[in-house]
């Protein structure tokens, strides 16, 4: 996963946010709080299914 800083993300944030969506190229934008991670919203929704049968799983 390719990191940039919070910066270099809000000097081109459309080429950033279409390659995410486009071409998949998920980012981690660097911040001075904490890190953020764009990706696009079918990897979103594969992510959250995932997490839903994960979390309602019976564990032995």
């Amino acid at each position: 996963m390719k990191e940039i800083t919070l910066s270099e993300f809000a000097n081109d944030v459309e080429n950033f946010t279409v390659q995410a969506v486009r071409d998949d190229e998920f980012l981690k934008i660097r911040t001075k709080a904490g890190n953020a991670v764009l990706i696009s919203e079918d990897e979103w929704n594969i992510f959250s299914d995932a997490m839903k049968l994960v979390l309602s799983a019976d564990y032995k």
